[in-house]
């Protein structure tokens, strides 16, 4: 089952929290990040996303979300890095 949670948005990125409870056991949440309206892809074609485990930090969310937006070195590394 999947579900949304939760969303932020910063400029003109959309970040979407997801409960995968079908998934990682570990890590039963997924954020996904979208720009200008649509899924945001890394060098591979595959939508950017950053997993969190079930007790997760909304100021670790809020913390990834802005560093991502806000630092383009951080961002390349993310799409990069697969």
């Amino acid at each position: 089952m999947r579900a949304d949670v939760e969303s932020w948005s910063i400029k003109n990125y959309k970040f979407v929290m997801e409960f995968d409870g079908g998934g990682d056991p570990n890590f039963p949440f997924v954020l996904w990040v979208y720009k200008d309206g649509n899924p945001y892809f890394d060098k591979n074609g595959v939508q950017v996303r950053k997993y969190f485990k079930e007790k997760y930090s909304r100021r670790h969310v809020n913390n990834f979300c802005s560093k991502f937006v806000n630092s383009e070195n951080y961002r390349n590394s993310m799409i990069n890095s697969s």
